[in-house]
């Protein structure tokens, strides 16, 4: 997508003096990608190359160009590997990187309206995927690396700034089935634990889990579909403890609990797929980290939407 230079912006009338169009970015990219299967469809590879390229620019409170802050490029490469042994068994393992635009500073910190450098995330998986009687299972073991931003205090000033420092490595392994446990009865579920530590150049960080990154995670659905139009859900999810401020204060895990139905039906002969959903359906009151920074737990909450096929 391509989105042209807006030149001179004029500041929003907005009751703050710090409230202005700050920053500009431009994004663009070519992939080539190709998948090589072998005679007998048992070996699949893919193999990819992905370049992009990032230019950003910042702008003063008036709305007048200040200067080009960052001009990136990167090539980033991506391969796969699958073997299937029968209809019942296969394995897989993949490399992934790719080059993600740097976020900008919110107003908690002493640099906001800044955006930090450009960085590459890798990541590389391997696992199972198997099948037992009606039930399809996949096993997995992932490591991703990806750039750590942290908050640096520094003499003279009353907030901290945000910077980034080393990377957070991600190592885990998660677990996910789904499959027929009776006649109109459906099962999806599965859990993840996650090793998560950050690598940087400060004691108070090094070593220390991510802010909000939960150790255990999991969830489990239970559908019952009556006939092919109409189809009862309910699923439980769990997140488990966590810690903010560099693993100053920690967060109690919590599970809530999710319900809905599906219906389908047509509209003056078209088909319309109705859907109601209650999430946190106890209202259960519980903390929800967002890396430094703790939240409400979302309430009972009601959703209704209308699929329409035209």
């Amino acid at each position: 997508m391509y989105h042209p230079n807006p030149g001179s912006y004029a500041p929003p009338t907005f009751a703050q003096s710090d409230a202005y169009y700050g920053t500009h970015a431009r994004i663009s990219g070519w992939s080539v990608m190709d998948s090589i299967t072998t005679g007998n469809e048992k070996l699949n590879i893919l193999v990819g190359l992905n370049g992009k390229s990032i230019a950003k620019d910042s702008y003063r409170p008036d709305g007048s160009h200040n200067k080009q802050t960052g001009d990136y490029y990167d090539v980033s490469p991506s391969f796969g590997i699958n073997y299937t042994f029968n209809p019942r068994l296969a394995v897989y393992a993949n490399h992934t990187e790719e080059f993600v635009e740097g976020g900008i500073v919110g107003s908690k910190y002493q640099n906001q309206g800044t955006t930090l450098d450009p960085y590459k995330t890798k990541q590389n998986e391997i696992g199972v995927k198997f099948k037992t009687g009606d039930f399809f299972h996949k096993v997995s073991y992932f490591d991703i690396k990806k750039a750590n931003a942290v908050d640096v205090t520094k003499p003279g000033f009353t907030k901290p700034f945000l910077l980034a420092d080393g990377e957070a490595r991600h190592k885990g392994f998660e677990y996910t089935a789904t499959g027929t446990l009776a006649e109109k009865w459906n099962l999806i579920g599965g859990f993840m634990h996650l090793n998560a530590k950050q690598k940087t150049t400060s004691a108070a960080t090094n070593g220390k889990r991510p802010n909000g990154v939960p150790e255990w995670s999991a969830n489990l659905g239970v559908e019952y579909k009556a006939n092919d139009d109409f189809s009862v859900l309910m699923r439980g999810n769990y997140v488990g403890s966590s810690y903010v401020l560099n693993e100053k204060y920690g967060v109690p895990s919590y599970f809530t609990l999710d319900a809905g139905v599906n219906y389908k039906t047509s509209l003056n002969s078209t088909p319309v797929t109705l859907r109601a959903m209650c999430y946190n359906v106890t209202d259960k009151k519980y903390w929800a980290p967002s890396g430094n920074t703790l939240h409400f737990g979302g309430p009972r909450t009601f959703m209704l939407s209308a699929e329409f096929d035209i």
